[in-house]
């Protein structure tokens, strides 16, 4: 179970391997690349392996200017038209000369009137001048000093509202869009009603409905908007070939079977939509496209896969420094194609704990493969099988394992995915006073179910998470079953997702023996950057023994963030986690709860937000702890 995890789970949280105590100061390093020719990646912001010259577009003639843009009305509106408006949104950086500037200007003529009309807006006046001439009469090669004035001024007048209103070949109910007569005539919402015809017809199995005609007539007597829409759906199509171009790695009948579009039967958007995902999710594709094609014989679709094969190989590292626990170095190869049919090869390592003295029983190691083979059964199941070697110097006993891991896991849709997996695992104890050996077997299944919009960073959505694994130790007979589960949810408080507020609840126990017959490993323990923030990396246990935490049959955490996004690239967050491990299989009441608080810093990057937290437990004299890692705590 836990060979499967760690090879899983590397990346997100980079502390997970070494302990966290109070003062912990990290330092972060992650790097992914592929082999073969350098590739430019982003890091922190950063771009490397780039050419220079394609980091950087110097503009010859370079003409500044300054902008005056006013609007008659609403801010809301001000703004909706700023944003539209290519002088506005560039006005910090120079035109490329006069011409770059009038050309600039000129296109802002049918930007800002598209606004104008998506707004619901027919009437309006628009007015650009360039050092205080009407742009449209302003000569290409005029000749403009620095910082010219730019202004636009627009009159938006009387909003339109809907007035006769005629569909034909309606597919949905238009009113729902907002498409009634009194309403507000916005463009915006025409373009609504017609895609959402289109996308209604096309789920009916019409894969070339279309719109064949319309007719918007506007009175601005009466600021009234008349409106004539014509659908064609054409003829109900049926699913022909699938053929796949672009890819020259990755076997032709693989592509077709995982795409999965049946031929002969009936023409659904959906079924297309969930290959393309399906290809994504393989790993092995640079981009994934499906060009439906013509009509043969009147109502047989072919369809298309185009593909751009991704470098076969890629590796990347991480390395964490802390003055308490020392050096962590860890890093994976990744081949995601080995045999032609986007099976996945990974292999993982780390080393920590290394902190100046060189006894190198002290470190912590992990050595870990995994070979993953997509569609075994079907498109949508994948067969993992999966090893892990380590050495952990854990709180109280050392812990020499050897785990062995096989299963299937089946993604149902979208949201939701399930996995069952079989382990074998090997581990040799060592506390002060005594060396145990055990084997134990479990099964473990696991259920997922994420409506998150960023696994990062997300604002909005939720995560839920189960998994059952009962067990048996060989030597002994003597049996369990661990049960983990785990919520979170994330509300943006502005349609912007400026300001977030997440929260996180998390449930173990062992059902069946007492604690002094579990294994160490299965035991539950509490703190860190993923628990309960100001306490150190599984220092929080169900008592102590020699100074030790001792592990529990019971694990309740809860965390609450309010995060606050300040700039584009920056972010803050205050926190309070709370928890605790207890001694029965259940929590009794009799247990006391730890808690933690703080406050973080978020830099946004194209590789998720770097996380730095500063966390000090509550009641408690244990100092603080420091934590950093890519992605959100949770």
């Amino acid at each position: 179970m836990r060979g499967r995890r760690v090879a899983e789970g590397w990346g997100r949280n980079l502390l997970k391997i070494h302990r966290q105590y109070y003062g912990a100061i990290a330092v972060i390093l992650t790097v992914s690349a592929y082999f073969g020719p350098a590739n430019a990646f982003e890091l922190f912001g950063f771009r490397f392996f780039e050419d220079n010259a394609a980091q950087k577009i110097e503009v010859l003639d370079p003409q500044t200017y300054k902008m005056d843009f006013k609007v008659a009305g609403a801010i809301a509106l001000r703004d909706r038209l700023r944003g539209a408006s290519g002088l506005w949104q560039d006005r910090d950086e120079p035109a490329a000369g006069s011409a770059g500037l009038i050309a600039k200007a000129r296109a802002d003529y049918s930007a800002i009137l598209a606004a104008l009309y998506r707004a619901g807006y027919y009437g309006g006046s628009i007015e650009i001048r360039v050092a205080g001439q009407e742009v449209s009469g302003i000569s290409l090669f005029a000749d403009f000093p620095a910082n010219v004035l730019v202004t636009v001024q627009v009159d938006p007048g009387k909003i339109f509202n809907f007035g006769r209103l005629n569909v034909q070949n309606p597919a949905i109910q238009s009113t729902d869009f907002g498409f009634a007569s009194g309403l507000p005539a916005r463009s915006s919402v025409l373009e609504i009603v017609a895609g959402a015809t289109i996308a209604a017809w096309r789920q009916r199995g019409f894969a070339k409905a279309g719109l064949a005609g319309q007719d918007v007539v506007a009175d601005h007597a009466t600021s009234v908007l008349d409106v004539t829409l014509a659908f064609d759906p054409g003829p109900k199509v049926r699913f022909g070939l699938t053929n796949s171009e672009g890819s020259k790695a990755v076997d032709g009948d693989f592509i077709r079977y995982m795409a999965d579009i049946p031929e002969g039967s009936r023409f659904d958007p959906d079924v297309l939509e969930q290959a393309q995902k399906r290809l994504a999710r393989l790993g092995v594709f640079g981009s994934v496209r499906i060009v439906e094609g013509e009509l043969v014989d009147g109502d047989i679709l072919p369809v298309t896969i185009a593909l751009q094969d991704r470098l076969p190989r890629r590796f990347g590292f991480g390395a964490t420094f802390s003055s308490t626990d020392g050096l962590a170095l860890e890093g994976f190869w990744l081949h995601h194609n080995l045999f032609g049919r986007a099976e996945q090869l990974r292999i993982d390592g780390s080393i920590g704990g290394i902190d100046g003295i060189y006894a190198f029983d002290r470190y912590d190691y992990v050595l870990a493969a995994s070979l993953t083979v997509p569609g075994v059964i079907e498109p949508d199941t994948d067969f993992k099988i999966s090893g892990e070697l380590h050495h952990l110097n854990l709180a109280g006993y050392e812990d020499d394992s050897l785990a062995l891991s096989i299963g299937l896991s089946h993604v149902f849709s979208d949201l939701f995915s399930f996995s069952i997996f079989g382990d074998l695992e090997r581990s040799r104890f060592t506390t002060g006073v005594a060396v145990e050996e055990i084997t134990i077997a479990s099964l473990t299944t696991a259920a997922t179910l994420n409506t998150r919009d960023d696994a990062l960073n997300a604002t909005r959505g939720y995560y839920l998470s189960a998994e059952v694994s009962p067990y048996q130790v060989l030597e002994s007979g003597g049996n369990g079953i661990s049960v983990l589960a785990e919520g979170r949810a994330y509300f943006a408080l502005d349609e912007a997702a400026k300001f977030v507020v997440a929260g996180r609840a998390k449930f173990g126990s062992v059902i069946g023996p007492d604690a002094a017959d579990v294994p160490p490993d299965r035991l539950f323990f509490a703190g860190g950057g993923g628990s309960i923030r100001g306490y150190g990396y599984q220092s929080v246990g169900a008592g102590v023994l020699a100074g030790d935490p001792v592990g529990g049959l019971s694990l309740v955490e809860t965390s609450l963030e309010l995060r606050a996004k300040v700039s584009a690239k920056f972010g803050v967050v205050g926190f309070f986690d709370a928890g605790l491990v207890g001694p029965d299989r259940f929590p009794n009441g009799g247990e006391r709860f730890l808690a933690g608080a703080g406050v973080g810093l978020r830099y946004f990057t194209g590789l998720g937000p770097l996380r730095v937290d500063l966390a000090v437990p509550i009641k408690a004299n244990a100092g603080y702890a420091v934590y950093i890692g890519i992605g959100q705590a949770f």
